[in-house]
């Protein structure tokens, strides 16, 4: 059985040797985007050579990706029969898999293709100067990524080429954590108290510790590593933040004991998801356990008006930006200059993303038009991109301390089954509602709520229970009784009388689907 992996994570400063971090980051980065090419390539390849040996198998592919096309389309426009058009594409597929499966070329084929590209991405691979843990991992992601790109018929990304992304340390045989104060010859952890410097490994032209290139960065250690775990791998993550770059080291251990708090009755308890504006913020979730106690999850008010701050500055950049859209489109038609025309062709560009390409844009030619509009709004845009990744991590501190607060005191969580892709849907109608929708949508972000959640049951930590939400809301969880909807918080019941919150109702709901009403 694997054990169980925790992942420290350490904020970083600038390191001592930036240009050589960059070298090895932006070849990283390069050696990914030659590795896609090599996939399209051979893909392209592939699917001629189906198209003149095996057409009937080719048409059957393209008819079959112009009806998930058209299916897409359909669930966006909400046609009434999605049901028949998934089943008539889900016969096509099989019908088209059992053929293929019964044409054993198809298969060889398409072995001999993916060989192709793996002896030319080998050869990619060995021409590069990094350093063998980053080939490896590079190469794991890129296997992983071709799977899911040819099972979902999805092109593979692009990474930019401007100092963002990983780099890592790997141990064949895991070493102690107190091998890192001094006895690593790839990682060291050098000083003492919360200020201390990190020497990593970078790359490294022999076996001797004189052949190998280090950068140091200074460490904040706010935490200890605990001393006995095993350390599998350590990670340089790099990525920007506005136009300026952040630093975090990532040790990945085993073998390291959780600190569990003292032993104590647990009790079930249920939850009711999705956002509520109220006068103190946010309500994003409601729980309420067996002993009646309840409580809100909720995103704080300063929080709230931070976030319409970061709205109020994407207004400013658009205003900003609307006067010069012809302009830049016009210059985005040249060859030097066509990455920018992606983000100018839609219908409403958005002003801070095209301002923030601009300004991590390295050594990509930017037409002078262009660069003058993004230095009058660089400090807009740079207060927006820090003050977002503040709100972000705000956000994901709050649900961490709500799922570790769930696991100390209830052994089960009766919640809701949430459909997210329901969620994104618009309705039409008033497009102001429309958009206050999407906006509370994205603040919420119940998908990073639930997937906290889903790890720690994963862990073991708390058991969950998923159920449909139908009527949830509106049942009166004392005596049953059906109510009207209404758009009021409190609603007094039809049927008994009492009156209850609409969120605590729901919660209450879903616990007595896993316990008897008295009970709830």
């Amino acid at each position: 059985m694997a054990q169980h992996q925790i992942t420290f994570v350490y904020g970083l400063l600038a390191p001592d040797t930036p240009e050589l971090v960059d070298a090895h980051l932006n070849e990283r980065n390069a050696l990914w985007n030659r590795l896609i090419n090599r996939h399209q390539a051979t893909q392209t390849a592939f699917e001629a050579h189906l198209k003149q040996e095996f057409p009937h198998v080719a048409s059957g592919q393209a008819q079959l990706a112009q009806e998930r096309m058209a299916l897409a389309i359909a669930v966006k426009d909400k046609v009434p029969d999605l049901q028949e058009r998934k089943q008539r594409i889900k016969e096509q597929y099989d019908s088209l898999r059992a053929l293929i499966d019964a044409t054993p070329a198809i298969a060889a084929l398409s072995q001999q293709h993916s060989q192709t590209l793996f002896e030319l991405a080998n050869q990619d691979i060995k021409a590069s100067f990094l350093w063998w843990p980053n080939h490896e991992t590079l190469m794991r992601e890129f296997i992983q990524a071709r799977a899911r790109s040819l099972s979902k018929r999805m092109p593979l990304g692009y990474r930019a080429v401007a100092g963002e992304g990983s780099l890592y340390v790997t141990f064949k045989r895991p070493v102690p954590v107190l091998h890192l104060f001094g006895k690593c010859p790839t990682v060291a952890i050098v000083g003492e108290g919360r200020r201390r410097e990190l020497k990593l490994t970078v790359a490294t032209n022999g076996r001797c510790r004189a052949d190998k290139q280090f950068a140091t960065f200074p460490l904040i250690y706010h935490r200890p590593l605990p001393e006995g775990a095993l350390v599998r791998q350590v990670r340089l993550v790099c990525r920007r933040v506005g136009s300026q770059r952040k630093y975090e080291a990532q040790f990945v251990l085993s073998g390291a004991t959780r600190v569990e708090p003292p032993p104590g009755k647990k009790v079930a308890a249920g939850m009711d998801l999705g956002w509520r504006v109220t006068e103190s913020g946010m309500r994003v979730a409601t729980i309420v356990d067996e002993a009646g106690e309840g409580r809100h999850v909720e995103l704080p008010a300063d929080w709230m008006l931070r976030s319409d701050y970061v709205e109020d500055i994407d207004t400013q950049l658009s205003a900003s930006l609307v006067p010069h859209i012809e302009t830049f489109k016009s210059l985005a038609l040249t060859r030097e200059t066509a990455w920018l025309a992606p983000m100018l062709s839609r219908e409403r560009p958005h002003a801070a993303s095209l301002a923030l390409k601009v300004l991590q844009a390295g050594q990509r030619p930017v037409p002078p038009a262009i660069a003058q509009w993004v230095a009058s709004v660089r400090s807009l845009v740079e207060e927006q991109a820090h003050l977002r990744e503040k709100l972000l991590a705000q956000r994901l501190d709050i649900y961490r301390k709500v799922v570790a607060d769930c696991c100390r005191k209830y052994h089960t969580l009766s919640m809701e089954k949430l459909n997210l892709k329901s969620l994104q849907l618009v309705h039409g109608g008033d497009a102001w509602i429309d958009h206050q929708r999407r906006t509370h949508r994205h603040r919420a972000a119940l998908s990073i709520l639930i997937r906290l959640f889903k790890e720690a049951a994963h862990a073991k930590r708390i058991a969950l229970a998923e159920h449909p939400a139908a009527y949830t809301t509106c049942t009166c969880h004392a005596c049953g009784h059906i109510n009207e909807s209404k758009p009021t918080l409190e609603i007094k019941c039809a049927g008994c009388g009492v009156t209850w919150d609409q969120d605590e109702n729901s919660a209450t709901n879903f616990l007595i689907k896993i316990r008897p009403r008295h009970a709830a």
